[in-house]
C-alpha cells in the first residue's frame, strides 16, 4: 500500500467518523424534541373535530411539553379517536376527569393538544384510558365567535351609518344644535362665562394664597421673643397677675351681685311693709297731704312769730332793751 493510498484511506475514515458523529447527534436532537428516550404510557383522547392536528404534533400540560400524538382514527360515528404517548412522570398531574382540547403553537403555529382540568381528589390516569375532547351541548367553537362577533359589527355599522344619514339630512337634535346660530351664540357665551369664572377662581386662589402668607408671617411675628403676645404665652409671671386680676374681678362682681340682692330685699321689704316711715313719705297720700298742712302751719306760725317780735321791739317796755343789744 502506497502512502498516498494510506492517506486516502485516513481522509475517508476522518470523513466517516464525522458524518456518523453528526448523524448521532441528530437523532438524540430529535429524539430530544420529540421525547423519544423518554419512557412513556399511552392514553387516549376523543374530539370531535381535530382542526388538521398530525402525527408527532405536541401535547402540553399548563404550558409544558409532556408528549406527542402517535396515532389518529376516525371512527364510523365520525368521531376522531387520538392516541397519545405521555411522559410516566407527568402521569401524577393528570386525573381520570381531566379533558383535553385543541390549542395552537403561538398564533399561527402547528396544532397542539391541551391537557387540562382535572381535581387532585380523582384518581391519577392509568394506562390505555381516555379523556374527553368533545363539545358540550351548546358550546360555540372559535369560527362561531368570530362569525357572531362579525354580525355584530355589521349591525354596529349599521346603525353608524343610519345615524350619519340622519344627521347629513338634518334630521334630529345633533343636526339642529349643529346648525342653531342662537344656540351657537349661547354656547360661545357660557364659554366664555366659564372662562370668566376660571379667572376669578384663580384671582381668588392667588388671594387666599397671599392672606395665609400673611398669616403665617403676622403669626411669625407673634411667635418673636420681646412681643407682647409671646409673653403673654410664655410668661409665668404675668399670668400669675393676670389669673389674680381676674379672680378680683370675679369677686368685686360676686360682691356686687350680692349688694344688688340685698338692695333688692330691702326694696321689697319696703314696698311691702307700709308702716314704715318711707312708705308713709312715697305712698300715702293722707300722709303726705298731712305733712304738708304740717309744714304750711309751720310757716304761718314762722311768719306770726316774726310779726310779734317785731311788735315788741316797737313796745315802750322793750324799747330800750332792743336799743341796747343793737349798740
Amino acid at each position: 500500500m502506497t502512502k498516498a493510498s494510506r492517506k486516502h484511506i485516513i481522509t475517508v475514515g476522518i470523513f466517516s467518523f464525522i458524518a456518523i458523529v453528526i448523524f448521532v447527534a441528530g437523532i438524540l436532537t430529535l429524539g430530544e424534541q420529540h421525547k423519544s428516550f423518554e419512557r412513556k404510557f399511552t392514553i387516549k383522547g376523543v374530539f370531535d373535530d381535530v382542526n388538521g392536528l398530525k402525527l408527532g404534533d405536541n401535547i402540553w400540560i399548563s404550558g409544558v411539553k409532556v408528549g406527542i400524538v402517535n396515532q389518529i382514527d376516525l371512527t364510523d360515528d365520525g368521531i376522531v379517536l387520538i392516541t397519545m404517548n405521555i411522559e410516566k412522570k407527568s402521569r401524577r398531574f393528570i386525573h381520570k376527569n381531566s379533558a383535553v382540547k385543541i390549542g395552537t403553537d403561538g398564533l399561527i403555529g402547528n396544532k397542539i393538544i391541551v391537557i387540562y382540568g382535572g381535581t387532585k381528589n380523582s384518581p391519577v390516569i392509568e394506562d390505555n384510558d381516555l379523556l374527553n375532547g368533545r363539545k358540550a351541548p351548546g358550546s360555540k367553537d372559535m369560527m362561531a365567535v368570530l362569525d357572531s362577533a362579525s354580525n355584530n359589527v355589521l349591525q354596529i355599522t349599521d346603525n353608524l351609518k343610519q345615524i350619519t344619514t340622519r344627521i347629513l339630512n338634518g334630521n334630529g337634535t345633533i343636526t339642529t344644535l349643529l346648525n342653531d346660530s342662537t344656540f351657537s351664540g349661547n354656547l360661545k357665551q357660557s364659554m366664555s362665562d366659564v372662562r370668566s369664572s376660571v379667572a376669578n377662581f384663580k384671582t381668588t386662589s392667588a388671594t387666599s394664597i397671599e392672606m395665609l402668607n400673611n398669616l403665617r408671617t403676622f403669626s411669625e411675628h407673634l411667635n418673636q421673643e420681646g412681643t407682647l403676645i409671646n409673653k403673654l404665652l410664655s410668661d409665668t409671671v404675668i399670668y400669675g397677675k393676670i389669673n389674680k386680676s381676674a379672680a378680683g374681678l370675679e369677686e368685686t362682681v360676686n360682691n356686687l351681685t350680692a349688694f344688688a340682692a340685698n338692695l333688692k330685699q330691702a326694696t321689697d321689704a319696703l314696698n311691702k311693709n307700709s308702716d314704715n316711715i318711707i312708705h308713709v313719705l312715697l305712698k300715702d297720700e293722707a300722709a303726705g297731704a298731712a305733712l304738708k298742712g304740717t309744714i304750711n302751719n309751720l310757716d304761718s306760725a314762722s311768719a306770726k312769730l316774726s310779726e310779734d317780735l317785731e311788735a315788741l321791739k316797737h313796745n315802750f317796755l322793750l324799747r330800750g332793751y332792743f336799743k341796747k343789744k343793737s349798740k
